[in-house]
């Protein structure tokens, strides 16, 4: 079931965003781009939390040689839900409604609820350098239990491919998933 909604989310999320533009403003108002001046090479003297020697931060070149499996437990339980969509920097961004209704990833006896999902154009991250026409980032996150620690963030990426072929999965995932849009 995770594999088609992902491949439904995968085909959604590509025909909401043709036309999209690739550059887009951080949180503090700093122009970033996926080309020129501002590309990702340049973003971690543009912007401090960028590190360039942060293997976990994005844009991450995964190359396969050196690719190692990981040995995190993890288990996915992402289902069909409503969710708002609105527009950041231009793009659509789907929060979901009821908070901790929307599915969850359980990372090392860790569960991280689903709390949103947005698009990038091109890919923000690349295999062997190369990047996909969109990347779908699910965005999860943890609340450590009576202990006042911030939350914790979990990131699932997906590359997305363009397909000819007609999923019905799409149709049902797409039509119980949204419910309102107001931008």
């Amino acid at each position: 079931v995770v594999n088609n909604i992902m491949r439904s989310l995968v085909i959604v999320s590509f025909a909401l965003v043709v036309g999209a533009t690739a550059s887009n403003t951080s949180f503090e108002g700093e122009p970033y781009s996926y080309g020129g001046s501002n590309d990702a090479n340049h973003w971690p003297t543009l912007f401090e939390d960028c590190s360039r020697y942060n293997p976990f931060q994005s844009p991450i070149d995964v190359i396969s040689g050196m690719a190692v499996p990981s040995t995190s437990n993890v288990s996915f339980n992402h289902v069909s839900s409503k969710f708002h969509v609105s527009q950041r920097f231009g793009l659509p961004f789907w929060s979901c409604l009821v908070p901790g209704d929307c599915g969850s990833i359980t990372k090392n006896g860790k569960q991280y609820e689903l709390l949103s999902f947005h698009l990038h154009t091109p890919s923000e991250n690349a295999v062997n350098g190369v990047s996909e026409i969109l990347e779908l980032h699910l965005v999860h996150t943890y609340t450590p239990p009576c202990t006042g620690s911030t939350a914790e963030y979990l990131v699932l990426g997906v590359f997305v491919k363009v397909i000819a072929s007609h999923n019905p999965e799409f149709d049902a995932f797409w039509n119980s998933t949204i419910l309102t849009s107001n931008d």
